[in-house]
């Protein structure tokens, strides 16, 4: 028993001097300021080697208390508590090094943070002053510009104020674009303001005081000028004996897209000319249907009649989501569908025009709407919007698609509107008798002249030729040749109305020194053997022609004339393009 107590004693102080050497190490580390990794290393060793020491001293403890050995207990505690001092000290300073380290690392992320906002204001400092000097330049051209109408405006205000009968639209149109330069004027000095601190903002307001007051003089000028004016045109007018017709009242019974327009002329035409009283009257005679129902049990209360018109009717959103649902509406058109294709460019630019009376055009030009007009054209004019907007020298912008679509689009409209005019289709072939050519089927085969406004023989449309057809691209070379049977075109041309052989453009084929006069198209059809360089316009088909006999009826008959009783022999040519008769007969008749 003796044996065991020492060995247990040994071994806890063996513990004890392997701890106190990692404390060394440890306390070290701290104050050469180590790395925090190989600190928590040590200091995880350290707690490891704690926990032996206070193993090692527990064996002990258990050994002496099993030899039945008297000890000293408030020794032994007091040898444990002494260790346990020097571990928590060491814990100590190992979380005040971390802190310390945790403490620099902040402040150093705390200097660069500052560093880094320093060169954000220096940047955006940078950026304000460019953006204060672009709009202090903005400012100036526009006060020349105002200055500049002023001058203007004033020399032909001192040109008209003398004569007896002024141009007042023309000084009234003078003054409503010298009001357009002051607004533009108001919005670059706002946004020229914006840009500035409190106390220097206050200073530049004054600027567009002074312009707004030279326009308010300028104007009453215009005002007197003009009010002369009415007043000689009042007095010659009660003078005469003509009578007008009184002016329509605008009527509006329900449709959204028509609510604003009507609004407008209501407050600029109507609104002037009526007493305060009159005024709930005539905007009732001005509304029928479901608009009268919706302001019906109202009283006399013209801002309550506006207020409920405007929130059944004048809500921006409503009229944005019936403009897009009437292009939504719209099915995705054929090519040569002319008239259809008229109805969707007038579809947009009407629901454009309403939406800019409300200043919500960006609701119609957005890409998702673009997209949606996009779908909805026809082949062949979608193909040629998009080389317009992919071509490398195209101004499209494709961010903003809308005002270039519009603009290609009225464009297609003028050239459907010229080829479709009656200047171009009624003129002097529609007066003359038509010449006709019959096939060896029996149809009619009109001249040139009848259906030359044919430019595409799969569509019977006029806004693309055959030849940059998808449709007849696409076909198989004896759908081309059978095609072209069926038209009765040129071979050459790919046109109706003439023959190969009288094409004026017709030419050699231009692929693999082909030496065929025929279409590049029909080249493949060529090679592969389908028949058509016989002039079908010539070949016989009729009971004259005995194909198993190998001979040939004449077609000769017996007719009489309306001034002559003597019969007259006729023989009969279907492919002749001339009538003849003798001298002889013919003094007969």
């Amino acid at each position: 028993m003796v044996l065991e107590v020492a060995e247990a004693k040994l071994a806890r102080t063996s513990a004890k001097r392997v701890f106190n050497r990692n404390v060394k190490k440890l306390v070290d580390s701290i104050n050469s300021k180590d790395t925090a990794a190989l600190i928590e290393s040590r200091f995880k060793d350290l707690k490891q080697l704690w926990d032996d020491v206070q193993r090692k001293h527990e064996g002990y403890i258990e050994s002496l208390e099993n030899s039945k050995t008297t000890y000293d207990v408030e020794q032994e505690d007091g040898w444990i508590d002494e260790m346990d001092k020097v571990y928590d000290d060491v814990l100590r300073q190992k979380l005040a090094y971390f802190e310390t380290v945790e403490e620099d690392q902040r402040e150093i992320e705390r200097q660069q943070e500052q560093i880094s906002k320093e060169k954000e204001d220096q940047i955006r400092k940078k950026e304000g002053d460019k953006a204060i000097f672009r709009a202090e330049q903005a400012r100036k051209v526009e006060e020349i510009a105002f200055r500049q109408e002023v001058e203007n405006l004033e020399e032909a205000l001192a040109a008209e104020i003398d004569k007896p009968n002024p141009a007042a639209s023309m000084l009234e149109t003078a003054r409503t674009e010298l009001k357009r330069q002051l607004e533009e004027c108001k919005r670059v000095n706002g946004e020229y303001v914006l840009l500035l601190d409190a106390e220097t903002a206050g200073d530049e307001i004054a600027w567009f005081t002074s312009l707004q007051k030279i326009y308010s003089q300028i104007s009453k000028k215009i005002g007197d000028v003009i009010q002369r004016k009415s007043d000689t045109k009042g007095n010659a007018m009660r003078g005469s004996t003509m009578k007008l017709e009184r002016m329509k009242l605008p009527q509006f019974s329900g449709n959204i897209r028509d609510y604003p327009r009507f609004r407008s002329d209501f407050e600029k035409q109507i609104l002037p000319e009526l007493e305060s009283g009159k005024v709930a009257y005539v905007l009732k005679s001005c509304l029928e249907g479901e608009a009268f129902d919706a302001i019906y049990n109202l009283d006399d209360d013209v801002t309550k009649m506006w207020k409920r018109l405007d929130e059944k009717y004048g809500l921006p959103s409503k009229l944005v989501d019936v403009v897009v649902y009437d292009i939504k509406n719209i099915k995705h058109l054929q090519e040569g569908d002319d008239q259809s294709f008229l109805e969707l460019i007038n579809t947009v630019e009407k629901g454009y025009q309403d939406l800019a009376r409300i200043n919500m055009e960006s609701e119609i030009s957005n890409s998702g709407t673009v997209s949606l007009i996009e779908e909805r054209l026809p082949r062949d004019i979608k193909r040629e919007w998009s080389r317009e907007v992919n071509r490398s020298t195209s101004k499209v912008e494709q961010k903003n698609k809308f005002p270039y679509l519009l603009q290609f689009l009225q464009e297609q409209r003028k050239i459907i509107e010229y080829e479709s005019s009656e200047l171009r289709t009624g003129g002097d072939h529609a007066r003359k008798g038509r010449v006709h050519m019959i096939d060896r089927d029996g149809k009619f085969i009109e001249d040139k002249e009848a259906t030359k406004t044919t430019r595409c023989l799969v569509h019977s449309s006029s806004t693309h030729n055959t030849a940059d057809c998808r449709v007849y691209q696409e076909m198989a070379p004896e759908g081309k040749v059978q095609l072209l049977k069926e038209k009765r075109a040129c071979w050459s041309c790919l046109k109706i109305g003439h023959r190969s052989i009288d094409c004026r453009q017709r030419k050699k084929c231009n692929s693999d020194d082909c030496s065929k006069y025929h279409h590049d198209s029909l080249h493949v059809a060529h090679v592969q053997g389908v028949a058509f360089h016989i002039p079908y316009f010539s070949r016989p088909n009729s009971d004259a022609d005995g194909k198993e006999s190998g001979t040939c009826l004449l077609q000769v008959m017996k007719i009489k004339s309306a001034v002559n009783a003597a019969p007259l022999n006729v023989l009969w040519d279907g492919g002749a393009t001339i009538s003849l008769i003798t001298f002889a007969k013919a003094r007969e008749l």
